[in-house]
């Protein structure tokens, strides 16, 4: 009936209009959506306010004292017509009213290795402990052999026989963790040794650098068939993974889009490796060349922006900080500026890490980096440790500069001259930290 009745008024609403007094007119042609414009102040109020039950109380709307019958009937029957209309859209199949439903949050997958992984992590950061990596590919190592002198050349029985001599040394109670690189973590017997000593073993998934742009930029490659490498290397084993980002630092570098890109790639390795059981290392490097002047203040605002793109892109891709550990370089002045002091290199760095990194985060592994000697990193280390006021531990991470000198005795004294000069500089490196093991729990 109310459909009817709608029906009449709109069909006679032009007729009626025309005969209408004019407070009545505007009213009518307000209530039919004709003309809101003209509408006196006193009826433009909201739509409910319309919604009259009879003619009669319709009619006390109109500020003239009465609205007349027809309007106000031309009023309630496009009222009656609106809400059969929005009846009938909600309406389907067999008379049921179609409810929306929200989509829900996807809700987060159950990750079984999680427990195992933020173990891993706060394990490798063990105050104390070292981190050595061995993580060079065969070519580099080839390279490094070679210039050694080994007899073999740096073919691969050297490259396996390195492998041994380090897998077999006095490592426990010394190092937390060795990365390998996929060649070493498949030779029989490395890992094996490894664990046997409590020694959590690692692997690099990085497959080097590509170009990425005229400036000297790169990206790190390694992301195409990664779900299924990083599958094989759990099943060997390893239990952590290493992936580098390395960026040029200047006056004008890095570009965005590089810091975007590089930052991105990380986190998708993230990803991968935890979903498939591997805490994941992020290791930055800022390298700069001979002529750069760039200051600290240059270096701090750069390694900033790189960590904060680095946990924004983690987060995006539902990466887990506890199981994360971070590899960040000690900030320094280009080599062509004046240089500033070791106190001031340690605040910059600590400043940065505060500003940019969770408290989830499992840990921080000292990147010394390869210039210098250790005397010098193992003072930075500890200016780093001392003014840590962070809730994560730090704890350093070596490679060629540590790994560098126990080579070449090796190639020159044998074995057992090797064995010994690894346990003396891991133990004086432990030794450096060890009235700091109480700090973190």
């Amino acid at each position: 009936m109310a459909m009817a009745t709608s029906g009449v008024a709109l069909g006679t609403t032009s007729a009626l209009v025309d005969h209408l007094p004019p407070c009545s007119a505007s009213s009518s042609a307000f209530a039919c959506g004709l003309g809101r414009s003209v509408v006196p102040t006193s009826l433009q109020r909201p739509a409910g306010l319309l919604l009259a039950s009879s003619a009669d109380d319709a009619a006390s709307l109109s500020p003239s004292g009465g609205l007349c019958k027809v309007s106000a009937a031309l009023c309630l029957g496009v009222t009656a017509f609106s809400a059969a209309s929005r009846r009938a859209r909600r309406r389907g199949d067999g008379g049921h009213v179609k409810r929306r439903v929200l989509q829900p949050f996807v809700i987060e997958p159950i990750n079984t290795f999680m427990t195992d992984m933020k173990e891993m992590a706060k394990r490798l950061a063990t105050p104390g402990r070292v981190v050595l990596d061995a993580s060079e590919g065969p070519k580099e190592l080839q390279q490094r052999l070679k210039l050694a002198g080994a007899s073999g050349g740096g073919a691969a029985e050297d490259r396996a026989e390195w492998r041994r001599l380090l897998a077999s040394g006095a490592l426990r109670d010394l190092c937390s963790g060795v990365v390998l690189d996929e060649e070493g973590l498949a030779q029989e017997g490395v890992v094996k040794a490894l664990q046997d000593q409590g020694v959590a073993v690692g692997v690099r998934v990085d497959e080097g650098f590509f170009p990425m742009n005229g400036y000297g930029e790169i990206g790190t490659e390694g992301l195409v068939d990664l779900e299924r490498r990083v599958q094989g290397c759990y099943q060997k084993g390893a239990r952590f993974a290493k992936w580098r980002t390395r960026l040029k630092l200047n006056m004008e570098l890095p570009t965005d889009i590089v810091v975007w890109e590089n930052t991105f790639r990380l986190a998708e390795c993230a990803r991968h490796c935890q979903m498939n059981g591997l805490v994941t290392l992020i290791e930055i490097e800022l390298e700069s060349g001979n002529q750069d002047k760039h200051s600290l203040d240059r270096a701090s605002y750069v390694l900033e922006k790189v960590m904060s793109q680095t946990i924004r892109q983690l987060n995006e891709q539902d990466v887990a900080v506890e199981a994360i550990v971070l590899v960040p370089p000690t900030l320094s002045a280009g080599i062509g500026a004046p240089p500033a002091s070791t106190e001031s290199n340690v605040r910059a760095t600590l400043r940065t890490l505060l500003r940019t990194a969770p408290p989830a985060v499992g840990g921080i592994l000292a990147l010394p980096g390869d210039r210098g000697s250790l005397k010098e990193s193992a003072r930075i280390l500890r200016e780093l440790q001392e003014s840590n006021t962070g809730p994560w531990p730090i704890v350093p991470i070596y490679g060629p500069l540590l790994l560098g000198p126990i080579l070449e005795t090796w190639i020159a004294s044998g074995t057992d001259a090797a064995h010994q000069l690894l346990a003396r500089l891991l133990g004086a490196s432990v030794a450096t930290q060890a009235d700091l093991r109480s700090g973190f729990k």
